[in-house]
């Protein structure tokens, strides 16, 4: 008894509605319902057992659909899923050993299109959990124990992961030094460089990455060298980086904001300029 309207979508990660001008099938390969309410709708992703209703995650999210209604077809968009709501916000407590060992504990939230990404997790059984882990902190001799994992799923649904880390000489050292690279968790990667590009710079989807890790340092190690706070700010985005002294506790903070559109074809040089700069800072050291 409840209205509803059968909704013809192309669906997939890259976001690509149905063409306005142009009717074919062969345009769609799945199906939504859309319940029509007097201001605004509700979208269910019906074919799904663990999606949270009234959630459409980044396999139909933002795109132009086919509605099937009493009054024959209607193109509707599907709601977008915001680069302020695409949220991974990550917290760790790490203690450090005078052999370069660390262990501690780490949290993370993810909403929007990144709680899409971990949704894998909660199904999944614990020893496959541990090995998925060990696949997205790609972290040599690094363990995993105390594995929790609590889902939120009403129309703004969440992942929180928590667990206890260990990693094995994580850091390097010579006689009298230890290096500590500072983000092991969320380094991004450098970007392919083109001389002449033709077709405009499409990104696809914003995200907002948030990381704090807190290293408490072992006795006698003082700090001999760090790298400067970072703020970039540009049209694709903006990252911040900063290291703060709070005794022997060291805090490491990260904010990256990827911002999604389309941009001239001559803009891709600057973003691999930003993408690199970045890569560059996610890969720097502290020296004691």
């Amino acid at each position: 008894g409840i209205p509803s309207y059968y909704c013809i979508v192309n669906a997939g990660r890259e976001k690509m509605g149905l063409d306005p001008d142009f009717a074919s099938m062969n345009q769609a390969n799945h199906v939504i319902l859309c319940l029509p309410f007097e201001n605004d709708y509700t979208w269910l992703e019906c074919t799904s057992q663990t999606a949270p209703f009234g959630f459409l995650g980044d396999f139909t999210d933002d795109r132009l659909v086919l509605a099937c209604t009493e009054e024959g077809g209607k193109l509707l968009r599907s709601p977008e899923l915001k680069t302020a709501g695409n949220l991974s916000k990550r917290n760790a407590l790490l203690k450090i050993d005078k052999e370069g060992n660390l262990a501690g504990n780490m949290k993370t939230v993810a909403k929007g299109a990144q709680y899409d990404d971990d949704e894998y997790l909660s199904t999944q059984s614990p020893e496959e959990q541990v090995k998925s882990l060990k696949e997205k902190y790609d972290i040599d001799n690094i363990d995993f124990s105390d594995l929790q994992i609590v889902q939120l799923k009403n129309q703004d649904p969440s992942t929180e992961i928590q667990f206890t880390l260990a990693i094995k000489n994580y850091m390097s050292k010579t006689q009298n030094r230890a290096y500590l690279v500072l983000n092991p968790f969320n380094k991004i990667s450098s970007i392919k460089e083109v001389m002449s590009r033709n077709r405009k710079v499409y990104i696809n989807r914003g995200f907002v990455d948030e990381d704090e890790i807190r290293y408490q340092l072992p006795e006698g190690f003082t700090i001999e060298a760090k790298p400067g706070d970072v703020n970039i700010k540009n049209e694709f985005g903006s990252y911040s980086m900063k290291l703060l002294m709070e005794g022997k506790t060291m805090i490491y903070s990260r904010q990256l904001i990827i911002n999604n559109g389309l941009f001239k074809p001559e803009k891709y040089a600057e973003f691999v300029a930003f993408i690199s700069e970045i890569s560059q800072y996610d890969r720097a050291k502290a020296v004691f």
